[in-house]
Parts: structure tokens; C-alpha cells; sequence
């Protein structure tokens, strides 16, 4: 998450959303992750999401196989993922804490951009999706 940050801020948006989508290897970090993601990625935010999502498209491209696919699904459904926020977790999650207090005030401006110009281009009848450009 580090990287993708730091990739984040010097205008490296795809390298930044790659690295992000290797960190996923726990979502409820990288969920918490995200608003950081965006704000270091704000410039050239459109690249950064695709990367995003096609990273993670391919890390997920095993659950398709029907037999893996099914199985997954079965657990979740039947007895849910109940894992616990072990100890290493604690270092990105303190990073990520840290990073959102000292860049609090900026994420709330850039969230509030983002949502208006989502909202403005919604009115618009513009798709605003990172696949359809």
C-alpha cells in the first residue's frame, strides 16, 4: 500500500493502482485504503482505477472455474468468512490511520470534487466509469 501511495503522489497513476491491487490481500484494508488511493491518485485518477480493476480482475480470474467458483461461493454463503485482524494487519492499518489524519482536510475537499463533478457529469448524461472513454 506503501508503494502504491508514494506511485500515488509522483504522478505514476497505473503503477500506483497496480500496487494497490497486489495489496488486496486482505480487502478490509484496502477498502480503508481507498479514499488515500484516491487523493494521491487525484490527477490522473481514470488510469489509477483501471489498473485497479484489472489487477483485480486477474487475481480473481481462478474463482471462474467452476468448481473453485462454486466452492467459494458455498462457504461464504453457508458458514461466512470469519477471520480475525491478526497482528501483522496492524502496520498498513496504522499506516493508512495515520496517513488519513495527517491528510484529513484534503481528502474532504477532493471527496467533495469528486462527488460533484460525478453528480455534474451524471446530469450531463456523461458515463463517468473508468471502461467507457
Amino acid at each position: 500500500m506503501s508503494l502504491s501511495f508514494y506511485l500515488g503522489k509522483t504522478g505514476r497513476a497505473s503503477w500506483s493502482g497496480l500496487a494497490l491491487g497486489l495489496a488486496f490481500f486482505d480487502p478490509r484494508l484496502a477498502v480503508v485504503a481507498l479514499p488515500l488511493f484516491l487523493i494521491y491518485n487525484k490527477i490522473r485518477i481514470m488510469p489509477a482505477i483501471r489498473a485497479l480493476l484489472g489487477i483485480l480482475a486477474l487475481s480473481n480470474l481462478p474463482l471462474l472455474y467452476p468448481e473453485m467458483g462454486s466452492s467459494f461461493l458455498k462457504m461464504v454463503f453457508s458458514t461466512g468468512i470469519t477471520t480475525a485482524l491478526y497482528p501483522y494487519a496492524v502496520i498498513p492499518l496504522a499506516e493508512v490511520v495515520f496517513l488519513s489524519f495527517i491528510n484529513y482536510h484534503q481528502i474532504r475537499i477532493e471527496a467533495s470534487r469528486i462527488f460533484r463533478r460525478m453528480r455534474s457529469e451524471r446530469i450531463q448524461g456523461k458515463d463517468w466509469l473508468p471502461f467507457h472513454q
